[in-house]
């Protein structure tokens, strides 16, 4: 472990302490506390990066996964560590707990914003942005957005219902308010990609966040380029396109994805 803390000046090690933190929890965790008061900002994140319960590409902490308490209390020396690149990890860390404890991430943060900064916000929003895909109340409350959006979606329209690969997916809309009063909304788009199973798995991309005026309208559009991509391997078939609002889903549309020619 100090072998580690060394090398993580250098170069990543928050893999190589998970095997650590399961073989000596207590021990591994009482060194890690310690470690997030450091002076050197890369062992501090490697603390938050370490704990993290589903640390992308590594072995999940399941402990973590049960109970985040013993994170939560190191994430607790951290939240307003002065380095951005700390504070970002104290959020993916939060982003994995919500996955599995939704209700201890959003005490969490509801807790450490009773007295906001910019700061704060900042990484409250990076840590609740998989949550607020959900369309989560209380994420949604937290940051200040309408839980029950008084929207419609009138225009919605595909470009083309027929695409190949390479080519954008191109839609567009018109958000008109039945509110008398103005709404801070989230509004998302949904891809229902179609596996090579036939199912269909769907896939939440961020359009925009806006402030919709009592009775007003909001024209919106996006290209969303259909590649290949590490991380999704997309099949020819029909995939379906959704809009959702504040995780209200108000529209949706099929197109039909074919090989590239």
């Amino acid at each position: 472990m100090l072998a580690l803390k060394e090398m993580t000046k250098r170069f990543s090690a928050e893999a190589d302490i998970r095997p650590f933190i399961q073989a000596y929890p207590q021990a591994s965790m009482d060194l890690l506390a310690a470690w997030a008061l450091d002076a050197n900002l890369h062992v501090r994140r490697l603390v938050s990066e370490g704990v993290r319960p589903r640390l992308p590409l590594c072995s999940a902490l399941p402990e973590f996964k049960k109970n985040p308490e013993p994170v939560l209390r190191l994430l607790e020396l951290l939240k307003q560590d002065p380095a951005l690149y700390v504070r970002r990890s104290v959020a993916n860390c939060l982003n994995d707990i919500s996955k599995d404890n939704p209700a201890a991430c959003l005490q969490t943060l509801e807790a450490w914003n009773r007295f906001p900064t910019p700061e704060m916000a900042w990484l409250t929003r990076h840590a609740l942005r998989g949550l607020v895909k959900q369309g989560h109340p209380g994420a949604l409350a937290l940051l200040g957005y309408d839980t029950q959006p008084q929207v419609v979606v009138k225009e919605f329209q595909l470009a083309k219902g027929l695409l190949a690969m390479g080519e954008f997916l191109e839609f567009s809309l018109e958000l008109q308010s039945n509110s008398n009063q103005s709404q801070q909304l989230v509004v998302d788009y949904l891809i229902q990609f179609q596996k090579q199973s036939g199912r269909l798995s769907p896939k939440v991309f961020k359009l925009t966040n806006l402030t919709l005026p009592a009775q007003g309208s909001k024209p919106l559009s996006k290209r969303h380029l259909l590649v290949q991509r590490s991380t999704r391997k997309l099949h020819p078939g029909r995939h379906r396109l959704k809009i959702q609002v504040s995780g209200v889903v108000l529209a949706g549309a099929d197109f039909t994805l074919q090989e590239q020619v």
